[in-house]
């Protein structure tokens, strides 16, 4: 209450009334939000409508996975009016976000120095943030090579649980009182201690003891009655306040602080309490309640390291407020262009405005490039085409076209050599200095896993080229997938089961699988006649199940494996039915 009277003092009349009248208009504006009427949830739910969630149990299952989630962690940097701005993401993940854990489970993610490509690392005063779902600030424009993180997860390990309803409408727990002031149909209000609220989970339960979905609930420090009228009291007061503000009643500070301190403790709504009101609304009837107390946490620490993957260039671009700011290597101001906002595609092309443009530092401007569509890899090369036509040209990084090959297709195969198929579907590789190569026979590259290109041959036969476009692997696979951990699954010519190759072409796992995966984490999924497995790079089985009902879902080491019944994570580790 102090603290609300003293935002008040020392200020000048003039500036009272304007701070006033403004929230005067906020909290009228409340009205609608704490008069909400939340009757339209209450119902006698009929038996069929009734939705149902899992009991609530002390589940660690997710503990180790959530430590080793962020094991392969980049982010993306661009500039933007002189600041720094990070997105957070998995490294070679096409969609991927953080474990989603439950509400008792509280997590951190806590920078701990952060490491500048020009400048001395920053160790102390880390206020910045790690988000995943969008960009965010990360102070004064500065090339950030790497960041390391601190992950605290608390998790409970110890509840006591108790239970309302019937003829129990109350009990202790600690000292304190749990009372249960209403039950009906799918409604519930509860008189909580505030002390117990972060750490308390509740259910509904019917009357055959299955716990309900929640609907709808509120909070808060009064009942919904009590609320409203602690809410018009606060209003009343700011109407008075602002009245008397305005026929100079209270035009000196003696005044001021007198009307304060005699008005100010008559308000209801600025009383604190002990005790929080919680109203529930279930997806069914409730018959009782129960009330699960965390009364013991666990909390474990990890250290990660977040890698940059944004390539900067010779040439940096930035965004500003008067339009865009070329910089060097360095960050220092080159030169600047006005004429049209743009976003980089990668280096030297740009799109804004509804039109690609390439960068000429020559002469210092944005030259508009004619082309429907446009793409830019990161060896520097582009793909063109223009509108009303179905073909791409290639373009060097000086925006010019080297190469009448009309390109009816194109993939990047890692950051030095990208692939691209004519109209008869002949593939060529191009290096970063523009050089084509043909690879006569060949029907299809993979972009590079692993340090290695998977290459089809026409004739369906699959082999493989090294990062540099080599060919080290013939093509003597009828099948073959993406080399990871080192090892390839693959079927040889004649053979009708899966093996596991090295980069050398050697047989490390024998020809014996009906079924086989990639691996992940040391992990891949295979089978027999008769068994699944989740096995490790030597073939030692990890898992062994009979044969029956199975899946895969999740990528990298987000993967789950389903046998039957049984769900494990991309170590191997059973999952819990909840998760």
């Amino acid at each position: 209450m102090e603290e609300f009277i003293r935002q008040f003092e020392g200020k000048k009349i003039a500036v009272l009334k304007e701070e006033v009248q403004k929230e005067l208009s906020n909290v009228l504006s409340l009205t609608p939000l704490i008069s909400n009427d939340m009757g339209e949830y209450q119902k006698n739910t009929a038996k069929i409508d009734e939705k149902y969630v899992a009991p609530f149990t002390i589940d660690t299952s997710l503990v180790a996975q959530a430590l080793t989630q962020f094991e392969f962690i980049t982010f993306k940097q661009q500039f933007k009016q002189y600041e720094s701005f990070l997105s957070f993401e998995q490294k070679d993940a096409r969609y991927w976000s953080p474990l989603s854990l439950p509400e008792v489970m509280q997590e951190q993610h806590q920078a701990m120095a952060v490491f500048y490509r020009d400048k001395a690392p920053l160790r102390d005063s880390l206020p910045f943030k790690l988000r995943f779902s969008r960009e965010s600030a990360w102070g004064k424009m500065a090339v950030i090579d790497s960041i390391q993180f601190q992950y605290t997860l608390r998790y409970p390990t110890q509840v006591d649980s108790l239970h309302l309803g019937g003829e129990t409408t109350e009990v202790a727990y600690q000292g304190d009182k749990i009372t249960l002031l209403a039950q009906h149909d799918n409604f519930i209000h509860l008189k909580i201690p505030n002390r117990h609220n972060d750490a308390l989970v509740i259910l509904g339960f019917n009357e055959e003891g299955k716990p309900l979905a929640i609907q709808a609930s509120t909070q808060g420090q009064r009942t919904p009655e009590a609320q409203q009228e602690a809410l018009a009291q606060i209003q009343q007061f700011y109407k008075e306040f602002s009245r008397k503000l305005q026929d100079n009643s209270l035009n000196d500070s003696i005044a001021l602080k007198r009307y304060l301190r005699r008005r100010v403790p008559q308000l209801k709504g600025l009383r604190t309490s002990d005790y929080s009101h919680r109203m529930l609304y279930f997806r069914g009837n409730v018959a009782k309640v129960g009330l699960y107390f965390i009364s013991k946490y666990t909390e474990k620490t990890t250290p990660f390291t977040a890698v940059r993957s944004t390539q900067f260039g010779e040439i940096i671009h930035m965004p500003t407020a008067e339009g865009n700011l070329f910089l060097s290597a360095k960050l220092d101001p080159l030169f600047s262009v006005d004429s049209v906002r743009v976003s980089v595609l990668k280096e030297r092309f740009f799109y804004g405005d509804n039109h690609y443009y390439y960068l000429d530092e020559r002469r210092q401007q944005l030259i508009p490039v004619e082309a429907e569509e446009l793409v830019e890899f990161k060896n520097g090369l582009a793909v063109m085409r223009k509108k009303n036509t179905e073909t791409f040209r290639l373009l060097n990084n000086e925006n010019q076209q080297i190469s009448a090959l009309k390109i009816s297709r194109y993939e990047a195969l890692n950051s030095q050599l990208i692939a691209i198929y004519d109209e008869q579907n002949k593939a060529y590789i191009v290096n970063k200095a523009g050089v084509i190569r043909f690879l006569p026979m060949v029907k299809q590259l993979n972009p590079m896993r692993d340090g290695m290109i998977l290459v089809q041959h026409t004739d369906e036969r699959y082999g493989f080229l090294d990062e540099t476009g080599r060919q080290v692997i013939p093509f003597k696979y009828h099948v073959a997938m993406d080399f990871s951990g080192g090892l390839a699954a693959v079927k040889k010519v004649g053979e009708q089961r899966y093996g596991y190759i090295d980069k050398n072409a050697k047989l490390v796992l024998p020809y014996r699988y009906t079924r086989a995966s990639n691996f992940i984490n040391d992990l891949a999924f295979v089978s027999t006649n008769d068994s699944l497995f989740l096995i490790s790079p030597q073939g030692k089985a990890k898992v062994k199940a009979p044969i029956q009902t199975w899946g895969i879902s999740g990528l990298g080491i987000n993967r789950v494996y389903q046998f039957g019944e049984a769900f494990y994570n991309s170590r191997g580790e059973q999952l819990s039915k909840n998760n």
